[in-house]
């Protein structure tokens, strides 16, 4: 995993969305990576990625990629990590890189005919890691509740 694993991702979302002509706002593409997050935890038992999601007002979101993200109305450009001179599209060939393909295509066939407006409503789910999270006061989302929340646990009435 790369320290900025978020942007390759995003930008695998970019250009998946560009080759199928599917819509992604800014929004969308920000709650796809949590999804894509979630389901990786479920499927592997460990983080994605390395940054931690904000449990901000709007729903969970990476910083960074909602920061680079930010200038954007429509149209979403290949993301670049400042420190990087390179954009960084997964490598399918690694080992790491067969088993994210495998969830990542999981993930964009299952939530890309949403619009953003209702995977807000899903990220906002009544006793989801998100809500949990704001109802402690927590400023980030931990991995723990987002793991648990995926393999359907009841997260709210545990914690």
């Amino acid at each position: 995993m790369s320290p900025k694993q978020e942007f390759t991702c995003a930008n695998d979302f970019i250009l998946r969305a560009r080759n199928e002509g599917v819509p992604l706002p800014k929004t969308k593409l920000i709650k796809m990576l949590y999804f894509l997050h979630g389901h990786y935890l479920v499927r592997t038992g460990e983080a994605l990625f390395s940054e931690k999601f904000l449990a901000y007002d709007y729903g969970p979101v990476l910083v960074s990629i909602y920061k680079r993200t930010k200038a954007y109305m429509v149209s979403l450009f290949m993301l670049r990590d400042p420190k990087l001179k390179d954009t960084y599209i997964t490598d399918e060939a690694t080992e790491f890189g067969k088993t994210y393909v495998q969830i990542f295509d999981y993930v964009w066939n299952k939530y890309k005919g949403y619009t953003a407006s209702e995977l807000v409503a899903l990220t906002h789910a009544e006793g989801g890691p998100w809500q949990l999270a704001r109802s402690r006061g927590d400023k980030y989302i931990s991995d723990d509740l987002i793991g648990r929340y995926f393999k359907g646990e009841q997260i709210w009435k545990a914690c």
